[in-house]
């Protein structure tokens, strides 16, 4: 199988900068095992796995050196980047474990660029138990809190 393994920074032109990602780019992504292996390996946040589906249409999933996660934004523009780099300009579809992530991938001068259209946010309410053990642990009295502004949890 034809498979090679990237490391990148997003949202910097210097290695030293942005936030760092691993890419995976492979024929088929590898089983659950051999990713987290990978990622772990790697030892950033995040690695990105990448395989074709069908012409720009790729499936991308996401392990951090514990677990797999369900999206990460910086290492989409990595892959994004990889992409280009590897397969040229253009809108690539990223199936994701949230649903489907447009990435537009385009050159400035010499630098690779990506942009993403991310999923969804949602939020809701904080189940009670969860947020006595968050005070808790924060060592935080509920009348701390802004009314005004009330505990939730968020995903973007």
């Amino acid at each position: 199988m034809n498979e090679q393994l990237y490391r990148l920074a997003a949202f910097s032109t210097s290695p030293a900068g942005g936030n760092p990602a691993g890419v995976w780019l492979g024929e088929a992504l590898p089983d659950a095992a051999p990713m987290q292996r990978i990622a772990a390996e790697v030892g950033y946040s995040e690695t990105a796995f990448v395989a074709p589906l069908d012409g720009t249409e790729r499936h991308i999933r996401y392990y951090s050196p514990l677990r797999e996660i369900s999206f990460c934004g910086h290492a989409t523009i990595a892959a994004g980047v990889v992409l280009g780099q590897t397969a040229g300009a253009g809108r690539y579809r990223l199936q994701t474990a949230v649903g489907e992530v447009p990435v537009e991938v385009f050159r400035d001068g010499e630098q690779w660029l990506a942009a993403l259209t991310s999923v969804e946010p949602e939020q809701k309410a904080v189940p009670p138990r969860w947020l006595e053990r968050v005070l808790e642990a924060l060592d935080w009295r509920r009348e701390e809190l802004d009314p005004a502004l009330p505990p939730m949890l968020a995903y973007a």
